[in-house]
């Protein structure tokens, strides 16, 4: 069984189920409300579990009101989280989604006070025991020297960075990783309007790394030393809610290539799976 470490933040989401979105100064009455936890590292590694393998948290949590909502969901998933610091004067990031149900699109507004994992938490954890390590791309700084760690030691896991927001000097952690997942998002940020010609433009032909970007109902797009790559969206007769699709997308990038399947054919199960989650409200994929 593959073992698997991911690092970055849990959040919990309060989502609501509108059927429009409101207007300024507009007050509109919500079709359902829940809660769950979220984290786009938690939430790739959910679906992880879902699929067999071995999955740890590594991340900070608070000891507030909403510990045991995180805490909870990830043990429901055999989800190991011995790792994760805790902070008491905190509270834990909460994001408040709102979702159109006429359109399966979300709007968030992320609110958060909690420190994130430092270098120095990371470096006393033996990551040797792993066999990929998934980083979100944030927390810039500290991250870097995360990377620079790993790549310092003789035998290291595979990496792979998630590449989701345009944080400043974000392009720095790209040597250190095996494989970048670009968010449409970031890509767009560069200045492309085409995710293949972003790829074609970042790709090191010399280095043996895998590119992707995952472009939402045009599919997604990969390239690495074996050639460039397409897989289109999958069909689905109806969008529920696409919160977390893009993590589940990385999920089944990790997968795949874990499993010592081609780019091509990682890309085109990541795409099925992504599907799948933009069909329901939560993350049980039925694998």
């Amino acid at each position: 069984m593959h073992r698997v470490l991911a690092v970055g933040i849990a959040t919990v989401d309060i989502i609501s189920i509108v059927n429009r979105y409101p207007a300024a100064n507009d007050k509109i009455r919500a079709t359902q409300r829940y809660i769950q936890r979220g984290g786009n590292a938690c939430n790739t590694l959910v679906v992880l579990a879902q699929l067999g393998f071995e999955c740890t948290w590594f991340g900070t949590l608070a000891k507030d009101y909403f510990l045991d909502t995180v805490l909870n969901d990830l043990e429901r998933y055999n989800i190991n989280h011995s790792p994760v610091v805790y902070f008491q004067e905190a509270s834990n990031p909460l994001s408040c989604i709102t979702v159109d149900s006429s359109k399966g699109s979300r709007s968030i507004v992320h609110y958060r006070d909690l420190p994130e994992l430092d270098y120095e938490q990371f470096k006393v954890l033996d990551w040797s025991n792993y066999d990929w390590i998934h980083f979100e791309g944030r927390n810039i700084a500290q991250t870097i020297l995360m990377l620079e760690l790993i790549a310092s030691s003789g035998s290291r896991p595979k990496v792979s960075i998630e590449i989701e927001k345009n944080h400043p000097h974000i392009a720095a952690c790209i040597p250190y990783a095996d494989v970048i997942m670009f968010s449409q998002t970031y890509v767009m940020s560069q200045h492309y309007d085409s995710p293949s010609q972003f790829l074609k433009a970042h790709f090191l032909p010399d280095q043996h790394t895998a590119l992707l970007c995952a472009w939402g109902d045009k599919g997604a797009w990969g390239m690495d030393h074996t050639g460039s790559y397409h897989s289109p969206a999958v069909c689905i007769d109806k969008v529920i809610d696409t919160t977390g699709a893009g993590d589940v997308f990385n999920a089944g990038i990790i997968n795949g290539l874990l499993s010592n399947k081609s780019l091509a054919d990682g890309l085109t199960q990541a795409c099925i799976l992504a599907s799948k989650k933009c069909a329901r409200q939560n993350f049980d994929l039925d694998l």
